[in-house]
């Protein structure tokens, strides 16, 4: 299993990301110029093919990172099923969202919710709502709340995560604050 350290906070490179472990590799990209949206492309098209089809860990200083490996996956021919541990959903869209953060987007992007001009950059195709498992969000916007209520999106606990895991390949988000 290989280590990859994205020292990147959605398209703003973060100094002094330390791992406490050395990483295999860690992605240094140079961004383009441009809105966050274009930026982070060009940023998780690196983490995507640095991920390749191997077991990787990914530690990066956002969730949005995660479209970049999901890609990654998918071009490898897996169909995968994701299990998010997170606080929060990150189930926003532009719609939904009252603060506007992009790092409360990715599990919606991932699923072909919002705008999807970063997924389809990235050749992510929508992963099915009812391979989702959100685990222990416990920080949601009301926002969240309706289209989470308006999907097939799982979501348990850590104690009841052992019956609603999906089957097949799995993606496994976690975010510490979850913690």
């Amino acid at each position: 299993m290989r280590l990859l350290s994205v020292p990147f906070h959605l398209d703003e490179r973060l100094a002094g990301f330390d791992l406490g472990v050395p990483a295999d590799a860690e992605i240094t990209a140079e961004l383009p110029a441009g809105d966050p949206w274009t930026r982070m492309a060009a940023l998780y098209e690196q983490v995507a093919a640095e991920v390749g089809d191997g077991a990787v860990v990914v530690a990066s200083g956002d969730c949005t990172t995660s479209l970049g490996v999901l890609a990654a996956l998918q071009r490898s021919g897996r169909d995968v099923g994701v299990v998010w541990f997170d606080a929060h959903a990150d189930f926003h869209t532009a719609a939904s969202t009252t603060s506007g953060y992009l790092g409360g987007f990715p599990l919606a992007l991932a699923v072909g919710r919002g705008d999807l001009a970063l997924p389809t950059a990235l050749g992510l195709r929508p992963v099915a709502e009812d391979r989702v498992v959100l685990v222990d969000a416990r920080d949601t916007d009301p926002g969240e709340h309706a289209l989470l209520a308006d999907s097939a999106v799982t979501r348990t606990s850590v104690a009841d995560l052992p019956g609603v895991v999906p089957g097949g390949d799995l993606y496994v988000h976690l975010d510490v604050d979850v913690v």
